[in-house]
């Protein structure tokens, strides 16, 4: 099959839909023009590479010929990886979550040839059912509404735009404080699973912003619950399924409410982030446990994520073998061809290993006498069983899972997104810098020294323009908010655990450059990006926690950094005037901004 618009991009996603029958084109001008050309709306479409509900609707749906004919004629088709254009994104999420009280990925949006959005949904199957409309039905329907109904639809989009334009820009107020503090720990703790720790049931994510927040509160009004809570969450997260026990690192959430049975994607940011809170609770905690939690997302980010150049590719894909986590995944009999009897005995008693397959109403039949590694008995309790000490066991179990991911090694890995993305690098520089300095490790502060070179040799032109992303000898789109405000926070973190100033000179030089390019004097805040494109109609001004902590928590925290290193009282008014600006949407929801009010609380001291 010819390839289609896509087939030069440079993006894994965007060429893994390069060969797909419906006529894609990447955003830009070409398309809205041949959208305007032709009288046709934009069916965009944004997912990632390593995402598994875009690769069941490509499967289903984009590799389809029938589905493609009915997209082809009806629409202009753009895809869009989510990852590189993070702004076109979030635009359209909003649009989602204003539609459909909620958003995910793959992201499907109708658009009128001028941008504007007026239909959103999520993943959609090729055929529908009662509970969900699919593509082949609802195309012809769009069809028919844009000949006929027209007027209708332009004025829905401009509505929809209308409401997200309201609500873009925050309402500001006096600065958050102890009570906003206090408020987001109760709501937390009222979230809290005091069986398996995390936060507000399945799907459970890792939320290791959250964890950060607890321990900073915890440590500053002695509240010991606070920081109980983190400690029962990162070891139930440790010793459930969401941890890759023989590769190392953590899967991207759990679809149960005890951590058992992942979603298998392996994100950097992710790992970025609980290393920083793994650094954090050794530091607050001085627990050994905490130590050992940071080696192994170390080790896993050396040994499977570290690109040639030193700096970290962005993704592990969630499906491998032609399913979701074939590669982790491990029957009885497989095991046994590894282990002796014995061992392999010992091995599915810790591990929670059965004959059938232990993913339950979570599996299906091609799970069927599959298993996800969970650690369900301790050192002691396996003593007692098998009349060894719990050193022993402990012995044991690792020579184990070496024979184990020795065995999976030769299997063919998941496919890894290679873009290498400031914003990401930003944070895992950080993490590493800072677990480096706190656990006493000088490899941990090597690594983020080879990926701090990389990114300010080939992402940064030494003039105040720094670049999103990089792939193959080539960058590309303008760098945004959390790139300057990610990046600025490593390098901090790079000069407290070097004391070499240059990492200290570049850390401010991205912070001002940020402060030039998005800062809104107006309202106060940043903007994400400096918007280029009158198609992205909406500013986006965010301050809560996603995956991935907002550009604006982020530069808060990251200017309080350069406060505390400068004692320039620009940068903590700045910090003070931006979290100031958000002060209303803190006083709604606080437990959805504790990234930003942990960066607040230092400066209850000033």
């Amino acid at each position: 099959m010819a390839p289609n618009g896509l087939a030069k991009e440079k993006s894994p996603y965007l060429q893994q839909h390069a060969n797909n029958p419906v006529e894609w084109l990447p955003w830009g001008d070409e398309a809205f023009e041949k959208a305007k050309r032709e009288d046709k709306p934009v069916f965009l479409s944004c997912g990632y590479s390593t995402c598994h509900w875009c690769h069941v609707m490509e499967h289903e749906s984009f590799r389809d010929e029938e589905v493609a004919a009915l997209l082809n004629a009806a629409f202009v088709p753009v895809k869009v990886d989510r990852e590189e254009r993070p702004d076109i994104d979030a635009t359209y999420m909003a649009a989602c979550q204003v539609l459909n009280k909620g958003g995910g990925w793959p992201l499907n949006v109708f658009l009128t040839p001028e941008g504007k959005p007026f239909f959103a949904a999520t993943y959609l199957p090729k055929r529908g059912s009662q509970a969900q409309p699919g593509l082949v039905d609802m195309i012809p329907r769009v069809r028919w509404l844009w000949a006929t109904k027209r007027d209708a639809i332009e004025q829905s989009a401009d509505s929809i735009i209308e409401a997200l334009r309201k609500g873009a820009v925050p309402t500001g107020g006096s600065c958050p404080g102890k009570t906003e503090m206090t408020r987001a720990y109760g709501a937390l703790k009222k979230a809290f699973d005091p069986a398996w720790g995390g936060f507000y049931g399945a799907p459970k994510f890792p939320a290791p912003h959250r964890l950060s927040f607890l321990l900073r509160y915890g440590q500053e009004f002695r509240e010991q619950d606070a920081l109980n809570m983190v400690a029962i969450t990162m070891r139930r997260m440790w010793d459930g399924g969401v941890h890759d026990h023989l590769g190392g690192g953590f899967f991207r959430y759990s679809v149960d409410e005890r951590w058992g049975v992942p979603h298998f994607e392996k994100m950097l940011y992710d790992q970025a982030l609980l290393l920083h809170a793994g650094a954090d609770a050794f530091e607050v905690l001085n627990d050994p446990f905490f130590e050992a939690f940071c080696r192994d997302i170390v080790s896993f980010l050396y040994r499977e994520m570290r690109s040639q150049e030193g700096a970290f590719a962005a993704a592990l894909d969630a499906d491998a073998e032609g399913m979701e986590g074939g590669y982790y995944l491990w029957s009885d009999s497989a095991i046994r061809e590894v282990l002796s009897e014995e061992d392999a005995a010992l091995f599915k008693t810790a591990y929670s290993v059965l004959h059938e397959g232990n993913l339950g109403k979570h599996g299906s039949m091609d799970t069927l006498g599959k298993n996800v590694l969970r650690r369900s008995k301790t050192s002691e309790e396996l003593a007692a069983l098998m009349r060894l000490s719990p050193a022993g066991i402990e012995e044991r179990l690792s020579a184990c899972v070496k024979a184990l991911l020795a065995k999976r090694d030769t299997k063919r890995r998941p496919f890894r997104d290679e873009k290498i993305l400031t914003d990401w690098n930003g944070l895992a520089i950080a993490a590493l810098a800072r677990a480096g300095r706190l656990c006493g490790r000088k490899e941990y502060i090597d690594g983020a020294v080879h990926a701090a070179n990389f990114i300010h040799k080939t992402l940064w032109d030494g003039k105040g323009e720094l670049r999103h992303r990089y792939i193959s000898g080539e960058t590309a789109v303008s760098g945004m908010l959390p790139d300057y405000a990610f990046l600025a926070r490593g390098f901090l973190e790079l000069y407290e655990a070097t004391k070499d100033a240059r990492w200290r000179k570049d850390g401010l030089a991205f912070v001002t450059n940020a402060v030039r390019r998005f800062w809104d004097e107006k309202n106060g805040g940043f903007e994400m990006s400096v918007r280029t494109d009158a198609r992205l109609f909406l500013p986006i001004r965010d301050a809560h926690d996603g995956d991935i902590p907002s550009g604006n928590a982020a530069m808060v925290q990251t200017l309080m950094k350069a406060y505390e290193s400068t004692k320039d009282g620009e940068y903590l008014r700045l910090a003070r005037r931006t979290a100031s600006a958000f002060a209303d949407a803190i006083h709604d929801s606080p437990g959805a901004h504790t990234h930003l009010l942990e960066a607040v609380l230092p400066m209850s001291h000033l």
